[in-house]
């Protein structure tokens, strides 16, 4: 998912997190993920708060949709205008900018640009 941020949405920084460790260490390994723009970080996104949103470009989410829910108003706060959200599979209260699935994959992604995380949409 974070490959697919940095190549088809031009991303200029995409930043994981991951609670997993076993699942980080892979990820690092991966060619997909072979590319400066993107960061994996073994970390609680929640213990990070603001200060990891602060300066992404994407934030890619797999999370539930009570999770994305939870996460919503750090979004709405910290992120900058030209943020953008991925998640996969789970959606979150306010509709998704764009829906799509990766070439053979019947796993969504949905994308959200930064006005679109508005509370108005809620």
């Amino acid at each position: 998912m974070l490959g697919l941020a940095v190549r088809d949405f031009g991303a200029a920084r995409a930043i994981g997190y991951e609670l997993d460790e076993s699942l980080v260490q892979p990820a690092h390994q991966d060619p997909s993920l072979q590319d400066s723009r993107i960061e994996i970080r073994c970390q609680d996104f929640f213990e990070a708060g603001a200060a990891a949103l602060a300066d992404a470009d994407v934030v890619a989410l797999y999370l539930s949709e009570t999770g994305n829910a939870k996460l919503l108003p750090l979004l709405q706060q910290h992120l900058k205008p030209t943020a953008r959200v991925v998640s996969n599979v789970w959606e979150m209260p306010v509709p998704a900018t764009r829906t799509l699935r990766a070439s053979g994959s019947f796993v969504p992604l949905h994308l959200w640009e930064h006005a679109d995380l508005s509370p108005a949409n809620r």
